[in-house]
């Protein structure tokens, strides 16, 4: 098997100043995914195999004769008693289309038993936690959501001036990896209407969940709360002529969060508020409307804000939000903001409990610094960070963001690889605590 692999599967060029490999794989990966948009097969129209245990001894193929041999790019199946006749159903979920199929169970065996279930207790609050994995590559959406947005026209967003050479190293690389400039207009629009049709194809499930909850609380005569949040970064759509993600460009780092509530005093609707915002508001949030007093000594571990609070200026806004990332741009911090967006390199590797502190030590040049001045340059395509009038700006952003990000209370984790067998806790040298106070006043 590894010498299969080895022989028929492509590895990405290993540096992204190999122009020529570069080129070859990216149009591969363009003519790849233009034809599985037209309905070619992912799998290279490998049919489904249904292998049937002859009492642990060997197998015997029944995927003809059980109906299952379809012609689809299958990855997951479910067993359950889809309507209720004591005989197993299958789901199975493809990622071509059909993205489902039911497969009944119409054998004549009457084999069962009936059990009832007690469900939960409608007397006592429910809490519920629902995610959808999409929008997500490969950007399939069902063909009637397809059909409507091929209807809708998009502008193509474009690598602006020479923002690719003055930007970080560490986000060309993550860029360069998910370039897409060089792409057909016609090829980037027809990525735009797919992305949006996955897009409202998601929001028609997530309505449909909602829709549910709210008629079962209001059947109860419970109060209810939806928070609604899009959990992962922006998907740049040719965005830096790229459609990769979690860089930390304002496109990257703008995720809505959205709270309805009955209670129309506590969320009034239609209210916006524009605050700086963090993922780790979202707990304190929800504990706090399910009656939780924050103060308590048992959530004095909650870094977050109560959003409630926020929003009805009893708390006040913070005056910038930071981040880090490991993935695609490599090890990488942010501080933003209401003007300025300031980012670098934290470590050379990824390895938890390694080179903590190796920020500290390395000098302005190798932690790949990049600023962006928004009220400027709002699409943060001119980097700063070398500017002699902002020198004063970014090594005040850079103190801040050190300061967080490294001497205040960190914490790594080594979980044990994909297996998670470990929980190896590193601590970095609290050098600055209370650094992450939410204050920051720029010349």
């Amino acid at each position: 098997m590894k010498l299969l692999l080895a022989t028929v599967v492509s590895s990405s060029p290993a540096h992204p100043k190999e122009e020529e490999k570069l080129t070859r794989y990216r149009d591969s990966w363009a003519d790849l995914m233009s034809s599985v948009r037209q309905g070619t097969s992912w799998s290279g129209n490998e049919r489904n195999r249904c292998l049937l245990n002859l009492a642990g001894k060997q197998f015997a193929d029944a995927s003809a004769l059980s109906g299952l041999d379809f012609n689809d790019d299958g990855r997951a199946l479910a067993v359950c008693d889809w309507n209720r006749d004591g005989k197993l159903d299958l789901w199975l979920r493809n990622r071509s289309a059909p993205r489902l199929r039911l497969m009944l169970n119409q054998s004549e065996s009457q084999t069962s038993l009936s059990l009832r279930l007690q469900g939960v207790d409608p007397s006592k609050p429910v809490f519920a936690h629902l995610g959808f994995d999409f929008p997500h590559t490969p950007v399939l959406p069902p063909p009637s959501y397809r059909e409507r947005f091929q209807k809708k026209t998009y502008k193509i967003p474009a690598v602006i001036g020479d923002e690719l050479e003055t930007m970080p190293k560490q986000m060309r690389n993550a860029v360069e990896n998910g370039f897409t400039d060089h792409y057909p207009d016609s090829e980037k629009h027809s990525m735009i209407q797919d992305y949006f049709a996955f897009c409202a194809y998601g929001d028609s499930l997530v309505g449909k969940a909602v829709d549910d909850f709210v008629a079962y609380s209001e059947k109860q005569k419970q109060a209810w709360m939806i928070v609604y949040v899009c959990g992962d970064h922006g998907w740049k759509l040719n965005d830096h002529g790229s459609v990769s993600k979690t860089t930390p460009w304002r496109i990257d780092t703008l995720n809505p969060v959205i709270v309805v509530s009955s209670d129309k005093t506590a969320f009034p609707a239609g209210k916006v508020v524009k605050s700086f915002t963090e993922f780790v508001d979202l707990a304190p949030t929800m504990i706090a409307a399910g009656g939780a007093d924050l103060s308590q000594e048992q959530y004095a571990h909650l870094d977050g804000r109560d959003l409630k609070k926020v929003a009805s200026n009893e708390l006040p806004a913070r005056q910038y939000v930071v981040g880090e990332s490991h993935a695609s741009t490599g090890p990488r911090a942010f501080i933003r903001t209401k003007d300025y967006y300031f980012s670098m390199k934290t470590r050379p590797n990824t390895v938890r409990g390694e080179n903590m502190d190796w920020a500290l030590k390395a000098s302005y040049a190798q932690v790949d610094p990049g600023l962006y001045h928004f009220p400027s340059d709002p699409k943060e395509v001119k980097n700063l960070a070398f500017d002699e009038k902002h020198q004063k700006v970014a090594m005040q952003l850079k103190k801040k963001l050190t300061n967080i990000v490294f001497g205040d209370g960190r914490i790594e984790v080594d979980w044990g690889d994909n297996k998670a067998l470990g929980t190896q806790v590193f601590r970095a040298e609290n050098f600055a605590p209370g650094a992450n106070d939410g204050k920051l006043e720029l010349p």
